[in-house]
């Protein structure tokens, strides 16, 4: 599905999303404990970045809708149909991107520290290849890393972002 959000998005603490997650009557428990997870991990990031609390944090472009909904579609996903995830080791980008922050090298910090102990690659591009938001998800879902696992492929889907990047699809 697409997200379409045509008014400017309120950054959202990380308690405050928590507590939308919380209280939510809608989100099975699977996936609501899978989508806390994830922005548990983002919210200790970025405390670390910011030499403070988890609960203190404040989310730039993660609390935005859109992120939000990332985050708890892919929990609701993976928890809907039991995945074991199972994934590659990361391509990383480089250079520099803007945020709300300004101007911070690519991986972002939150990234990186999301990533913690997870394998990942140069992918020779200056462009930000994982966000933080995939960082966590990936953190949180993926239970193995492997360049490619022994499998018998039963179905296949393919997605894809809006992104056009010069060297690869």
């Amino acid at each position: 599905f697409r997200v379409a959000v045509e008014t400017t998005q309120a950054a959202r603490d990380y308690a405050a999303i928590r507590t939308m997650l919380e209280e939510s009557v809608h989100l099975e428990k699977g996936a609501q404990k899978l989508a806390l997870s994830a922005f548990e991990l983002l919210a200790k990031a970025e405390a670390d970045i910011h030499e403070t609390e988890p609960e203190k944090v404040h989310f730039h472009e993660v609390g935005a809708i859109d992120s939000i909904i990332d985050i708890v579609a892919a929990a609701v996903a993976l928890a809907h149909i039991g995945a074991r995830v199972i994934c590659s080791p990361l391509p990383i980008g480089r250079g520099m991107i803007k945020c709300d922050h300004g101007v911070i090298p690519s991986p972002a910090p939150a990234t990186v520290l999301c990533l913690r102990g997870i394998p990942t690659y140069d992918a020779g591009i200056d462009s930000e290849l994982v966000t933080p938001t995939g960082a966590c998800l990936v953190a949180v879902h993926a239970k193995e890393f492997t360049r490619w696992p022994s499998i018998k492929t039963e179905r296949v889907g393919w997605g894809a972002g809006a992104r056009e990047l010069f060297d690869r699809p």
